[in-house]
C-alpha cells in the first residue's frame, strides 16, 4: 500500500512540475506567426494589436482591440442566453482542463472569447490550442443550426411577402426543390439519383441574407449567382436560355463565364419562384471553411466547387456548353464590333 501511495504522489510531481514547465517556456509568438496561424487554423478569429489600440486582423474584439495588447478572439452568436450560458460553460471546462483561462464577455445571444497569455505579454501556442479546442465547440453548436435550416417548417416560398421576412442579417440559407413536376423529363431520373429525399438543393453563406436570396430569385443577371447559373444551365433548352458572357470587355476570366439575356432571365426568375423553396438562419461567425464542411455533410448537388465537380453529373456538360455558348456569343460580338 505505501509503495503504491508513493507511486501516485511521485506521479502528481511529474505533471505539476511539467505544468510548471509549460507554463515558464511559454513564450510569445511574433504577430505575424499568430495572423498565419490563425489564417490556416482559426477562420473566424481575430489577430488584435500591432498598435495602440489597433487590430492586425478584421473584425473587432471590446476588451484585447481596444486597449493594444496581442491576443485573439471569437465573437460566436447563439440562438439564445441559455445557449449561450451553456456554450461558456463547456468553454470554461476546456479552460480549466487545459489551466489556461480566456476572458468571457456575454450580453443575451452573444459571447465573445479572448486569448492571451499575460504571463507572457502576449499570444502562445497555449493560446492557439485553447482556441482549436474552442472552435469545435462553435462547430457543434453550429450543426444544430443545420436542423432548424432543414426543418421543412421553416422553408418558403419565394413571394413579396415571404422576401419581408428575411432577416437583414449575415447567416446561413439552403434552397430547396419543391416538386419534380417542374423538371423537364431528362432530368427527373437525375434527380431522383442525386437529390436528398428533403429537396435540398443548394446550401450558401452570406452577410446580408436579404440581399442575397433577393438576388438568387429577383435577379435581372445570373453571372454572378452559382444557384441562378447552375439551374440555367439545367433548363437551358426547357425555359429557351441563351448562354451570353458575363462581362465581354474586362477580366479575362469572365469571358468564359455565362449570363442570360434580359428575356431568358425574367423566364428563370418565374421557374425558381414557382419551383424552389428556400430556409435561412441569422448566424454570425460562419466562414468558408465551415461552409465546405456543410457541403460535405450534407452533399447538395448544385454547389460546386473549382476541381471538386457537383454530384449531379448531368450538370457539368450542361456548365460546359453553357460556357462554349457565352464564348461563341461574345466572339461574334467582338466580330460585328470590328466589322
Amino acid at each position: 500500500m505505501a509503495k503504491a501511495k508513493a507511486k501516485v504522489k511521485a506521479k502528481v510531481k511529474v505533471k505539476v512540475k511539467a505544468k510548471a514547465k509549460e507554463k515558464v517556456m511559454a513564450e510569445k509568438m511574433d504577430l505575424a506567426a499568430v495572423e498565419e496561424a490563425v489564417s490556416r487554423d482559426l477562420p473566424g478569429w481575430t489577430v488584435h494589436g500591432g498598435g495602440a489600440g489597433g487590430d492586425s486582423g478584421t473584425g473587432h474584439a471590446s476588451g484585447a482591440g481596444g486597449d493594444g495588447r496581442e491576443a485573439i478572439s471569437r465573437q460566436v452568436r447563439l440562438r439564445n442566453f441559455r445557449e449561450a450560458f451553456a456554450f461558456m460553460t463547456e468553454v470554461a471546462l476546456l479552460a480549466e482542463a487545459a489551466d489556461h483561462h480566456p476572458e468571457l464577455r456575454n450580453v443575451w445571444r452573444e459571447v465573445e472569447v479572448v486569448l492571451t497569455t499575460h504571463s507572457a505579454g502576449g499570444v502562445t501556442e497555449a493560446d492557439l490550442r485553447l482556441a482549436r479546442k474552442i472552435e469545435k465547440v462553435v462547430w457543434k453548436y453550429f450543426l444544430g443550426v443545420m436542423d432548424k435550416l432543414l426543418d421543412e417548417k421553416r422553408r418558403h416560398e419565394w413571394s413579396p411577402d415571404s422576401a419581408k421576412s428575411i432577416p437583414h442579417e449575415s447567416g446561413i440559407y439552403a434552397i430547396f426543390l419543391a416538386d419534380d413536376e417542374g423538371l423537364p423529363a431528362d432530368l427527373k431520373e437525375c434527380v431522383k439519383k442525386r437529390v436528398r429525399n428533403d429537396g435540398l438543393l443548394y446550401v450558401g453563406i452570406s452577410g446580408d441574407l436579404e440581399e442575397r436570396l433577393n438576388e438568387h430569385f429577383t435577379s435581372k443577371t445570373s453571372g454572378f449567382s452559382t444557384l441562378r447559373r447552375s439551374v440555367g444551365a439545367l433548363l437551358k433548352d426547357h425555359l429557351g436560355l441563351k448562354a451570353v458572357s458575363r462581362d465581354p470587355n474586362k477580366k479575362e476570366s469572365n469571358r468564359f463565364c455565362f449570363d442570360t439575356d434580359d428575356g431568358s432571365e425574367g423566364r428563370l426568375n418565374g421557374w425558381m419562384q414557382k419551383w424552389l423553396r428556400f430556409s435561412c438562419y441569422p448566424v454570425e461567425g460562419i466562414n468558408d471553411r465551415q461552409k465546405a464542411k456543410v457541403i460535405r455533410y450534407l452533399a447538395p448537388p448544385l454547389n460546386r466547387k473549382k476541381g471538386n465537380p457537383s454530384p449531379c453529373i448531368l450538370l457539368e456538360s450542361e456548365i460546359k456548353e453553357c460556357q462554349n455558348e457565352a464564348k461563341r456569343n461574345r466572339l461574334a460580338v467582338t466580330h460585328q464590333g470590328v466589322v
